[in-house]
């Protein structure tokens, strides 16, 4: 069984990925098996069906100035194909891009046919690309033809047309005139044969078919080189195509932007949250001095800790409020923010963006930037509605005798001997709080229970310690337990943290993987493509001229 040739596994590779498959019409036919071709190129109305016609001896080729070759035509002629190409620069987009492909896909040798007006810069440029680009340099001949046609020697067409090929010295260069030598054999002159046959040797197509013949002996190879050229030049338009793309890069500096939104947002909740807890510290740590002061003016500790208590939990509930206000502030900023972000590439122009230079056929695939911001998913409403449960649950309980209002008005002064109704006025209170701060979505659902503990923390005090003692007790004590506020604190802080941003970070995250699934399957893809190009090489001739490398490179700096 015969093994399959690189150019069947490079083929069978870009067969597999839809930005790529248009590439591999392009790839060679390793078992191309067809007679030597010998492609004639090069401006129309230079001459080149009148060449082939010569050198054929086919008067039948239609010859004309104006751009009458439209289409590939082969010939036979001594074991070989003349193929004659339609002419550059005739304004016919469509005979370019016939000659182009023909020329790229199935030449093995290359006759570039001028005229001794020589072209201009197009015509130079299209020599630059023949044997440079496309690496015919050593498989080329130039011919200026309709050398007798004009009164310029052939010493100063020859002087001419080698600064025009002074990169390519080695490239054999003859003066024709397939007009002169097609008199010869049409029998339109009144010649004798001794004339006619002067005048064939004059028109040089005699020399050119040697040349050619020579040409073709000496590269036998020329149909290896020539595919083997053509596959470099597809793997390298294949991995160009996988790197990033516009929308690629663009995706990745919308998705750093959106990260650097995020952590700036966090970074000013922490310095809030810091900030809170050194102002509870040393609010809480200083109602020490008032219990202390309070006894020293005859009072009693336990109304000192009293008077402390609703201090106390004054400074709590504000700290909580504070941070509540921060944090709903933040969350609209980072919304804010996040839309600002978005709306610096519009979905207008996202869905524009595409992936490369080459046809894409098949049903498109949603855009990537577009696929991220369905990952995303950013609704700002939604953002606190897991907060507000502690509040609806309040608000939906009532105001009665069983309500979670009263209950946690029970909570909150178990000892308290309250007039008639009066344990149901302060449920109402909190049960109407509950209620707005849950239309405002806004509550934070660990705050009652921290509200309610600050009012019971006065009993742990010992009333009977000497003043000094006391005093210090006292101060640790506030010091001790203002820590632990401080750190009750900043965990419930955290706890509406943890609800708030884990969604949005998975979102975020959310929004990359389609970036990260690209960049495994490229650099995969590239790796494969990299080791079908080592294998090509290994099959070319070890004293050939080196194949073309890829000069594909990463934006994002990632290696091949």
């Amino acid at each position: 069984m015969n093994q399959p040739s690189p150019q069947d596994a490079i083929r069978a590779e870009l067969l597999a990925n839809e930005m790529l498959e248009h590439l591999a019409v392009e790839v060679p036919d390793a078992t191309d098996d067809a007679p030597t071709r010998i492609a004639f190129v090069g401006p129309y109305n230079a001459g080149k069906s009148s060449l082939i016609s010569a050198l054929t001896s086919d008067l039948s080729i239609s010859r004309d100035s104006k751009p009458e070759t439209a289409e590939v035509t082969y010939y036979d002629w001594n074991g070989f194909h003349l193929v004659d190409l339609p002419g550059w620069f005739s304004g016919f987009e469509a005979h370019d891009e016939t000659a182009d492909d023909e020329l790229r896909l199935h030449a093995d040798l290359v006759a570039f046919c001028l005229t001794v007006e020589l072209g201009d810069h197009n015509t130079q440029d299209a020599i630059e690309r023949v044997l440079g680009d496309l690496g015919f340099a050593d498989r080329a001949v130039v011919i200026v033809n309709k050398s007798n046609s004009e009164d310029s020697g052939d010493g100063v067409i020859l002087a001419e047309i080698a600064k025009r090929l002074k990169g390519f010295p080695g490239v054999p260069r003859l003066l024709t005139d397939a007009q002169d030598y097609l008199d010869t054999i049409e029998g339109v002159l009144d010649l004798d044969e001794a004339a006619l046959a002067f005048l064939q040797r004059d028109s040089n197509v005699p020399e050119l078919e040697e040349l050619l013949l020579g040409l073709a002996g000496r590269k036998q190879d020329a149909r290896a080189d020539a595919q083997a050229q053509q596959t470099h030049r597809v793997l390298n338009e294949a991995i160009g195509l996988l790197v990033p793309d516009p929308e690629e890069v663009a995706g990745r500096a919308l998705l750093s932007d959106l990260e650097t939104v995020f952590r700036a947002c966090q970074a000013r909740l922490e310095n809030a949250r810091a900030s809170e807890q050194a102002r509870l510290v040393k609010e809480l740590s200083g109602l020490a001095n008032d219990v202390i002061e309070n006894i020293r003016q005859g009072g009693t500790y336990e109304n000192g800790r009293a008077s402390a208590a609703r201090h106390w939990s004054d400074a709590h509930r504000q700290a909580l409020g504070r941070l509540n206000q921060t944090l709903e502030r933040e969350l609209d900023q980072l919304s804010e923010d996040t839309a600002t972000t978005l709306n610096l590439v519009p979905l207008e122009e996202v869905d524009s963006v595409g992936h490369g230079s080459g046809p894409s056929p098949g049903p498109s695939k949603p855009s990537l930037l577009k696929r991220m911001f369905d990952a995303l998913e950013l609704k700002p409403n939604q953002i606190l509605n897991p907060l507000a449960q502690e509040a609806d649950r309040v608000a939906r309980g009532g105001k009665g005798k069983d309500s979670i209002a009263y209950v946690l008005a029970r909570e909150l002064q178990p000892n308290k001997v309250f007039k008639p109704h009066g344990r149901l006025k302060d449920a109402a209170k909190i049960h109407d709080a509950a209620a707005k701060a849950s239309k405002l979505g806004k509550v934070l659902p660990s705050a009652f229970p921290a509200l309610l503990e600050g009012a019971n923390w006065w009993r742990e005090l010992r009333a009977d310690q000497a003043a000094k003692e006391r005093d210090a007790k006292i101060r640790a004590d506030y010091e001790t337990e203002a820590l632990t506020a401080s750190n009750d604190l900043s965990l419930q802080f955290q706890e509406w943290l943890d609800v708030a941003f884990p969604p949005l970070a998975t979102k975020l995250a959310a929004m990359g993987e389609p970036l990260d699934e690209l960049r495994v399957e490229r650099h995969a893809q590239i790796e494969r493509l990299e080791a079908l190009r080592r294998a090509l090489s290994n099959k070319a001739d070890a004293t050939a001229e080196p194949l073309p490398e890829s000069t594909a490179t990463f934006p994002d700096g990632s290696p091949h």
